[in-house]
């Protein structure tokens, strides 16, 4: 088993622009993307000009109220998971909801034992 490289310290140092454009292009290796080398050189140059800002969530909102700083803009994917995940806790924690292992058993057909699937089943290869 190998060991765990533990990291510390900041993150990686940014990329070299040659080093970023030979990351971006790994994705279009195939030759059939040859056609469109002039559109992909345009899209990794927007790439890496949103790379060298910094630009990880382009669309955000205020994080509201409940937060340490309801004025720090939060990433709108990050907020949705969020609330996705909040409401799947109030579901899983109503005690009015079947639990899943209920809803599992009552929806789901009977089966049969396993000697009896094996009986079953070697009769059907005969």
């Amino acid at each position: 088993m190998s060991v765990i490289e533990i990291r510390k310290g900041q993150a990686p140092a940014k990329l070299a622009r040659a080093e970023f454009g030979e990351r971006f292009r790994q994705a279009y290796f195939d030759p059939f993307f040859r056609v469109e080398d002039q559109s992909i050189a345009r899209l990794e140059e927007i790439a890496w000009q949103i790379y060298l800002v910094g630009r990880k969530a382009p669309f955000t909102q205020k994080a509201g109220p409940g937060y340490a700083d309801p004025d720090y803009e939060l990433s709108i994917e990050w907020l949705a998971t969020k609330q996705r995940i909040e409401a799947a806790q109030r579901q899983w924690s109503d005690a009015q909801m079947p639990n899943s292992c209920w809803r599992k058993r009552a929806f789901t057909a009977p089966r049969m034992p396993r000697p009896v699937r094996r009986a079953a089943l070697s009769r059907s290869l005969r």
